[in-house]
């Protein structure tokens, strides 16, 4: 049978109107008065003899004996809102900030934008070399929003599900024997049981919501402690469904399902509580500062994580979202609410038994896995370490690694070009945007130390270097199977004639096919420069294969020339040939 405890209340003016701070109309009133009715009601889980499922528990004020009192909370001095004239909360910022301050939409404002900014730039540099910088070009993004968007989805469609058992019969009837339920000879009126019942569902709603939003952290961190191991086994695989949807294919165990689940998290963040009474205008406010702040971090961190070392950056995003969820799971266990604990709160608090206690227990296990996975790869997993260990090296192979790094570009140059350049005395200039290269160049490949070096984007550099100053300029930015689109716009060769002097020349590196089908990116690379520049030749590396994808290179200049007026006419003049050699005649 379920506990019916009393706990006395200071006696209240009675008016017209229920006690659960709606009117006859079923409107809301103002968020001072909303949380009374659930301030004399709490929940805890007994076992019936008869039953085996749990039953709330709830509290009702004392009264004189054999009476039904019929009781409504008084709203606060200045209140905008009323139960009695049926008047919706006002807007106000006060309660959009209690909206924006509780700790799971905060929280989720703060680790939504570092994860989502991290894993775009993450995700595509785990495909390099292979796939070199081209993969976020060829759809990842269009698919990342996708997969956020199948998220919202989902969380929608969850939260229809949870107000669908809300509304249903057993969800809003309480039991016969709490209908009936009295405690010496105080009854619950009809208004009471109808204010229960309001309370137990609010609480059964809240609890959902806040059960989906923890399992979605605790997978976004399984996800991602995985994440080399789980990647690896599929790029085994993704080269049987070619370069464009191999790399999807290792994405839809990484970067699209942790999309997916941050954005069923942040809508889950976005409902109501049952205990949030606002108006309308006040929760799209909500929603609408939750939103941009969310796209704007994640921007702003997208832009400023461009490198770092994959391992260190997807551990550190594992532990933190599993550290987030643990916290929630806390909260909740001690308040009973994800949120800043306050006196709307306090009848919201479980009983903390045994069984209670067993279960915070368990609720760590993710913690303890994603802990686990990291401290595994830190210690065992060849990709993570930094320095060349046993497994780099196996018995059998005819090669042996002397030095690693990660690189930020999947970059393969050793500054050949650049060194024959210097040996033969000429001033060299460089610009390189991935520090491991030059560093191993200069220590593994015996690179002679240029007039200056840069360490920096080179779109950057040819937009800021003075006019008019080099002679030569290579452009090879090659990063093994792809180019940054940036260095090759009509701009950037623009920015390119600007730095050389009038009669300089530019030697352009790519890799194409002159198969038609293939040939795409080479014609528009060569239109390009034809349009940049006035003379424009072209070599391959190799005759033997039209078809296959070749190493091509491009010389163009710009210097001034003066054609001649007559066009060639091959009718006119005499073929030079050694046993007819007329010139010195015509001469």
């Amino acid at each position: 049978m379920p506990n019916i405890s009393t706990m006395k209340q200071r006696k209240r003016p009675t008016t017209q109107g229920s006690s659960n701070g709606q009117d006859n109309s079923g409107q809301g009133f103002n968020s001072s008065s909303a949380y009374s009715s659930s301030a004399a009601i709490h929940t805890s889980t007994t076992t019936s003899t008869s039953s085996s499922s749990s039953t709330p528990s709830f509290s009702s004020s004392t009264v004189p004996p054999k009476t039904t009192a019929k009781t409504t909370n008084k709203p606060k001095a200045g209140s905008k809102g009323d139960a009695k004239s049926g008047l919706k909360p006002a807007h106000s910022q006060t309660m959009l900030l209690e909206l924006l301050l509780t700790v799971t939409r905060s929280s989720l404002v703060i680790v939504t934008p570092l994860v989502a900014g991290m894993i775009l730039r993450v995700a595509p540099s785990m495909m390099e070399p292979l796939y070199g910088s081209i993969f976020i070009e060829e759809g990842f993004l269009e698919y990342s929003l996708f997969s956020v968007s199948v998220g919202v989805v989902l969380a929608i469609a969850y939260t229809l599900l949870l107000n669908k058992r809300k509304d249903s019969p057993a969800a809003t009837t309480l039991s016969p024997l709490t209908t009936a339920a009295t405690v010496g000879t105080t009854l619950l009126t009809a208004e009471d049981q109808q204010a229960a019942q309001a309370t137990a569902v609010g609480l059964r709603k809240d609890a959902g919501l806040r059960r989906g939003i923890v399992v979605s952290l605790d997978l976004c961190a399984l996800v991602f402690a995985s994440a080399f191991l789980t990647t690896h086994v599929m790029f085994k695989h993704s080269g049987e469904f070619g370069p464009w949807r191999g790399p999807h294919l290792t994405q839809f165990v990484l970067a699209y399902p942790l999309l997916a689940l941050l954005g069923f998290a942040n809508t889950l963040a976005c409902v109501l509580r049952s205990y949030e009474r606002v108006h309308v205008r006040t929760w799209i406010s909500c929603v609408l500062i939750q939103v941009g702040a969310i796209l704007g971090l994640t921007l702003v961190v997208f832009q400023m994580a461009p490198q770092g070392q994959n391992c260190p950056r997807v551990y550190s995003a594992a532990i933190l979202i599993a550290v987030i969820s643990s916290l929630h799971k806390l909260l909740a266990f001690i308040h009973g609410e994800v949120a800043l604990p306050d006196e709307r709160l306090e009848s919201r608090r479980k009983p903390q038994t045994a069984s209670s206690r067993a279960s915070l227990a368990m609720s760590f296990i993710p913690l303890v896995l994603v802990l686990a996975l990291t401290a595994q790869n830190v210690t065992r997993n060849p990709q993570c370490q930094t320095t060349v260990v046993k497994a780099h090296n196996p018995v059998n192979g005819n090669y042996t690694i002397l030095a690693r790094n990660e690189s930020v570009t999947g970059g393969l140059g050793v500054g050949v070009a650049s060194g024959s350049l210097i040996q033969h005395g000429l001033l060299v200039d460089v610009v390189e945007i991935d520090p491991a290269v030059l560093d191993f160049a200069t220590d593994y490949f015996d690179w002679p130390t240029p007039n200056e070096k840069f360490i920096q984007d080179g779109r950057q550099f040819i937009r800021n270097a003075p006019e008019g100053k080099y002679d030569y300029v290579i452009h090879d930015v090659f990063t093994g199977g792809g180019v940054p689109p940036s260095l090759f716009s009509l701009e950037a060769l623009h920015d390119i004639q600007r730095i050389m002097r009038p009669d300089g020349v530019l030697a352009l590196n790519m890799v194409g096919s002159e198969n038609p089908i293939k040939a795409q990116a080479l014609n528009s690379v060569r239109h390009t420069l034809h349009t940049a520049f006035k003379h424009v030749v072209a070599f391959k590396e190799s005759p033997d294969d039209d078809d296959a994808y070749q190493n091509i290179v491009f010389f163009a200049a710009h210097f001034q020339d003066w054609a001649l007026k007559t066009p060639y006419d091959p009718t006119k003049g005499e073929l030079i040939l050694d046993r007819n050699n007329t010139l010195n005649g015509m001469q």
